[in-house]
């Protein structure tokens, strides 16, 4: 059994997350948030299918106005 937190049809799997992947089933997909140092990625999967991700995105801090503190 998947230990789930269920939020208005969203699933989140809490035993498939930690501090740097979130994973949401909802409707027919999987999506899981990776956190990276730059920023994240999201991949979008069909449900419970993490071999070829259907759709992908990403978003760097400085596209949110956060600048790196090595700069």
């Amino acid at each position: 059994m998947t230990l789930t937190l269920n939020l208005n049809g969203f699933h989140i799997n809490l035993q498939a997350s930690d501090e740097e992947y979130l994973t949401i089933d909802v409707d027919c997909f999987t999506v899981i948030l990776k956190r990276e140092a730059e920023g994240i990625v999201v991949d979008v999967y069909p449900l419970h299918a993490v071999d070829e991700p259907v759709a992908t995105t990403y978003a760097f801090h400085s596209d949110a106005g956060v600048q790196d503190e090595s700069e």
